[in-house]
């Protein structure tokens, strides 16, 4: 499922944008020549153009979803 979300990236206004963060009611987008907008998400979803054409590439997981891993594997994780 394609979604609004930082790191998807979205057709709007003719372009192709990165979403680079979700700040409230805004969107901040980021394109090929490092050219940054900020769009109320109302003008975003609203402009015919608009399409969310790729999502984000999953990273490295946060550290913090370690701790419900049981410690054995948890202290291999940490090792690694």
């Amino acid at each position: 499922m394609r979604r609004l979300e930082p790191g998807a990236q979205v057709a709007f206004d003719g372009r192709t944008w990165q979403v680079g963060a979700l700040v409230g009611a805004t969107v901040r987008l980021i394109d090929e020549e490092g050219i940054t907008a900020s769009v109320p998400a109302s003008v975003l979803l609203a402009d015919p153009g608009f399409e969310v054409v790729g999502v984000p590439l999953g990273g490295a997981p946060q550290w913090g979803r370690f701790q419900s891993v049981p410690l054995p594997a948890g202290s291999r994780t940490v090792l690694w």
